[in-house]
Order: C-alpha cells, then structure tokens, then sequence
C-alpha cells in the first residue's frame, strides 16, 4: 500500500490567538465557491457530490459553501452518509493538526509589515486619507469574525485592534475592507460545509487532513492582490462587496444541485481575469488530483470537501480526474 502523509487531529480547544487565520477560509467563498462552469451532459445527479471507487477503497468528493445560514442545514442525508463512510475526511485546509498553532503564530508574520512600518508608511497620504477612516469597520469586521469561528464573546479594545492593523499588510486589509462591507449577517463560517464537518469530525475522532497548508492559502491571496498596493487598496475602497441575495441565490443553485446556474452566477467574472482564475483554481485543482490519486491507492475511506467551484467546470478536479481515466460518478 502507498504510504500518504499524514497530520493526526489537534483535540483540544482553538486558542482564541490564531482565530483571525482561519477567517481566510471564508474570504475566498467571495471569489471562489462556486464560481466554476459545468457543461458535462452525463454528469446527471442531486447533489454537488461524486463518489470514486477505488480498487480496495471510496473516495468521496463533496463540494462545499464556506458560509451558510442557519436555513441551510440540515445538510442533506447523502452528505452525511458520505460523512459517516468515510475513515477520513480532507479539508483545502485542516484547521485541527497538531502543529496549527505554531504555523497560526508564524503566518502571523506573513500579513504583519516589517517592524516598524505602517500603512502611512507604505501607501500613498493620498490613499492613506481615503482608507484611514475606514479601520474602524476593519476592526469591528475582525471582532464579530472572530467571535463567529470561535463561540468566544471576548471584549477587545477597537483601539488596541486598529494600532495592530495598521501594522498589517495591505492585501490583508484589503480584504478585511471587502469583509466589513458583507451585509450576510445570518451567512456564517461555522455553518459552512467545511467547519461543520471539521467540528463534528473532531468530535466523532476521525482523522482529518488537509490538501494544502495555511501559509499556502495566505500566499494565493496576497498574489492576487498584485504589486501595487495604493491601486489595490483603493480598488478595495471602491468595489462594492457581494450582498445576501447573492449568495442566497448561490446558495440556493448549490443546494439544487444546480451546476450550470452556478456557472451563470460566478465563472464568466472569474474567467475575466485569468491569472486569478489558474491562481485559485486551475493550478490547485491540478496538485489536488494527484493527492486524491494517492487516497485511491489505500484501502481506508475518504469523504474530501472542498469549494463546489472546484469540483465543476472543464479544468475542474472531477474533469481533471476523468481525463486521467478515473471514473467518477455524481450522487
């Protein structure tokens, strides 16, 4: 039997500290789930789940919504059924290893400018006056955030917090800038496919693992912000962020099984821009069909979940795995 790397689960409770490093998870449900095309006839079926069978294994492949309403769940029986089969379970990111709090404290660093320098220092005034007073919805976007993922209602001085953001890198409060705009107060990221699954995984002690690192994650995000960070900033100052009615209809494709509105509703926008599309699709989906190569070389289970955007669409991980020969059968 191949040998698969592997991280065992992190049982004890999430230390409040890293709490604002999982919340990149979520940003990205706002560029990428959903956000693929699927236009395969034969890929008939209910639900954004397909089911590889292995020589001695299945291979589970569920395609998730970060953030959901209360209104969501419950989540359908064959999601849990797949859930319940399943020896493994395989997150883009697994927020349980063992080692999640030292990477959390060194991917700190990764959205903390060079000690020392502000935001004043490194944007033009002209961009600095635009955005200095929006740190107040920053912060209070990072509090209520924070206390979403981790059940925790802990006063934090908003003084104290816009003084640590100030700190920060641009790209990352570009996106908290995009984050305090959502008006989806009832979309939360402990309701999403992937924390509910996490958290009940935790409980039930099955081993979880994850496709990719944190500090990955992080570096996709500070790349599509580009180089120049007064452009991206003001672009971020300008953009008006997704609202809840788009993702109720979103929502309500995905919990249809509805593949080609998703198209519809996100990949011509994605496509606009190519680079951020083989950024934060195509290019992961071609390393994560490797490892799910690997999965059906075991003999345990593995249900793997991950953004619906990438399990539909031409360059999706479903596609990538048929055209290497693999069949791969929707529920």
């Amino acid at each position: 039997m191949k040998r698969i790397n592997r991280h065992k689960s992190n049982r004890t409770e999430r230390p409040l500290s890293y709490a604002v490093l999982p919340l990149l998870l979520p940003l990205l449900t706002i560029w990428i789930a959903g956000c693929s095309s699927s236009t395969t006839a034969d890929d008939e079926g209910r639900y954004p789940l397909w089911k590889i069978k292995g020589q001695k294994n299945t291979v589970w492949l569920l395609g998730s919504v970060h953030m959901l309403p209360e209104s969501a769940h419950p989540l359908p029986e064959e999601f849990g059924k797949a859930y319940k089969d399943a020896d493994r379970v395989v997150f883009e990111v697994d927020f349980d290893q063992e080692d999640m709090f030292a990477s959390a404290i060194e991917l700190m660093g990764s959205v903390m400018l060079p000690m020392g320098k502000t935001l004043d220092d490194v944007l033009e005034p002209e961009t600095w006056e635009l955005l200095e007073p929006r740190l107040d919805d920053v912060a209070e976007s990072l509090v209520e955030m924070s206390s979403d993922m981790t059940g925790n209602n802990i006063p934090i001085d908003n003084s104290m917090l816009k003084i640590a953001i100030k700190s920060m890198k641009p790209w990352f409060v570009g996106f908290m800038l995009q984050q305090s705009e959502l008006d989806i107060k009832e979309y939360r990221p402990d309701l999403g496919v992937d924390m509910f699954y996490m958290t009940k995984a935790e409980k039930d002690g099955k081993e979880t693992l994850g496709l990719e690192t944190l500090k990955e994650q992080v570096a996709f995000l500070e790349a599509m912000a580009g180089d120049d960070p007064d452009q991206y900033i003001r672009a971020m100052l300008e953009q008006t962020a997704p609202d809840a009615t788009t993702l109720d209809e979103l929502v309500s494709a995905w919990g249809r099984g509805d593949l080609k509105r998703l198209n519809k509703l996100m990949v011509e926008s994605m496509k606009e821009t190519p680079e951020i599309y083989n950024l934060l699709l195509v290019d992961r989906n071609r390393k994560w069909v490797l490892q799910i190569e690997d999965y059906l070389n075991d003999e345990e289970d593995y249900l793997v979940v991950v953004g619906a955007g990438h399990l539909v669409g031409e360059e999706s991980v479903v596609a990538l795995l048929r055209k290497r020969g693999i069949e791969v059968e929707r529920i």
